[in-house]
């Protein structure tokens, strides 16, 4: 399976550094945002993994998932995409979306569909 995430900073001038980044220490230009994109994907898969990112922050197990995390960098007015990678050992329908708890929600699509994740949500194919 595999899962397109697009990052974009869209942070506008003039907010303070400890709102637009980057944090107090970091490097780069006003509004650079620096954190980890992380992945929670089932606990029984295999070979999981971000294209293009070769160190993690976390790897391994997370509960009943398994989870990957990598740091990122984004630019202000800079957009990034990254593809996570995964597969489960026998062959399945569905696909479980539960919420980020981020605001606003993050947009998903899955093939025709477009959705945001503010409440649970089971994609089919």
């Amino acid at each position: 399976m595999e899962i397109r995430v697009t990052l974009t900073n869209p942070v506008p001038g003039g907010e303070p550094s400890y709102i637009a980044g980057p944090a107090e220490g970091g490097e780069g230009p006003p509004g650079r945002y620096i954190g980890l994109l992380a992945a929670s994907v089932p606990g029984n898969a295999g070979r999981l993994g971000i294209d293009t990112l070769s160190e993690y922050a976390a790897a391994g197990r997370d509960g009943t998932t398994l989870v990957v995390a990598a740091p990122v960098t984004v630019d202000p007015g800079e957009s990034k995409e990254f593809m996570v990678h995964f597969q489960l050992a026998r062959s399945h329908d569905l696909l479980h979306v539960v919420p980020s708890a981020r605001v606003p929600a993050v947009p998903w699509s899955a093939s025709t569909k477009k959705f945001a994740d503010a409440e649970s949500r089971v994609v089919s194919w």
